[in-house]
């Protein structure tokens, strides 16, 4: 949909967005992590997850 309509801005309340403190479920963000960067013992391997954020970065750069 597009509009030009003048739409007051609304807040979208605060909720945890990190699915452990939420729910407990950081199993499924383990399971999902399409590099293994994520671990139950070790937490996360911080430049795996940056090398990979860097190729994503550089394949779609010309979206801006």
């Amino acid at each position: 949909m597009v509009t030009d309509a003048e739409l007051p801005p609304t807040s979208a309340g605060h909720r945890e967005r990190c699915l452990h403190f939420y729910d407990g479920s950081f199993r499924v963000c383990v399971e999902r992590c399409p590099i293994d960067a994520l671990s139950e013992t070790d937490g996360i391997d911080r430049q795996r997850c940056w090398v990979r954020c860097v190729e994503v970065g550089k394949e779609f750069k010309h979206l801006g």
